[in-house]
């Protein structure tokens, strides 16, 4: 039986140097492994002592495939993150229930997909002149747009996605321009470390594929107090997360909370690989 299978997509959009690492680090504390795609139908997900998601890029293009997959494959073995933590974090809408229970959130406000109303009818007034329209599931800004509220682009973007799927609108925040985005990687709750990922100059997006750059960060108190504040509000801290925050006037806000298929950008600090390697171990060991 193998130890650990680590979760990838048949074709990734991008080179991925991450997994490769940890799989290199988990054989090095003696487990037995490889990396492979969700899809693959010749794998018997029973064989394995636990399947631990990290790179299927390609699960928004094949949602319900990916998940009848990850029901089925919750019911052979142990999934991480578990199943029901990946359904909750698929769509969006976890960052208005998180709101409700005392999280700090960029402003949001959900549309569910078919609505009839334009866009002017449902903008907030405290939005101010710019808005981003994004998929309630997507990743890596996919489907991300910038508009001034009242141009016809922002309406046509609009209605484009709210024909198939639910919407978020947010207003353009310029902090993530002046100083980007910071991410936070934990480990069952645990800090273990942080990154900023600034965006090319003239862009919004932070991701590398829009040119993003990322550097080493060392948090602030306030941005630990709000991943503490979103583990409290789960009860049961994910065996690895990522919470990506803004800095602005009114403190940090949540941006998203990633628990499905994050970078964790184990390369940025000298111990990363090995502390989220030995959480691993531990669960395997577990039985």
């Amino acid at each position: 039986m193998t130890d650990v299978l680590l979760i990838t997509a048949s074709n990734l959009p991008i080179e991925e140097p991450e997994t490769g690492k940890l799989l290199e680090t988990l054989k090095g504390l003696g487990l037995s492994g490889k990396i492979v795609a969700w899809d693959d139908k010749t794998i018997n997900w029973q064989d394995c002592k636990l399947v631990v998601i990290r790179t299927p890029w390609d699960y928004v293009e094949k949602y319900p495939e990916f998940r009848r997959w990850l029901e089925l494959t919750g019911t052979k073995t142990k999934v991480w993150n578990p199943v029901k933590t990946i359904l909750w974090n698929i769509h969006k809408s976890y960052l208005l229930e998180l709101q409700e229970q005392g999280v700090p959130i960029v402003p949001t406000k959900l549309v569910s997909a078919g609505s009839e109303k334009k866009l002017s009818e449902l903008l907030p007034e405290d939005f101010g002149n710019e808005i981003v329209i994004k998929p309630a599931i997507s990743i890596s800004a996919k489907g991300t747009g910038r508009f001034m509220k009242d141009a016809p682009e922002a309406e046509a973007h609009f209605n484009h996605l709210i024909a198939a799927r639910d919407v978020l609108i947010q207003p353009f925040l310029p902090e993530i321009q002046q100083k980007g985005e910071v991410s936070m990687m934990y480990f069952h709750g645990k800090y273990s470390h942080a990154i900023r990922k600034i965006a090319k100059k003239g862009d919004f997006r932070v991701q590398n594929n829009f040119g993003g750059t990322v550097e080493v960060h060392i948090p602030t108190a306030e941005e630990k107090e709000v991943a503490e504040k979103i583990f409290k509000v789960l009860r049961e801290p994910p065996p690895y997360a990522r919470v990506d925050l803004l800095s602005t006037s009114k403190g940090p806000l949540l941006m998203e909370l990633e628990l499905i298929e994050p970078d964790l950008f184990l390369s940025y600090d000298p111990g990363a690989f090995m502390r989220f390697a030995e959480e691993i171990k531990r669960e395997v060991l577990k039985g």
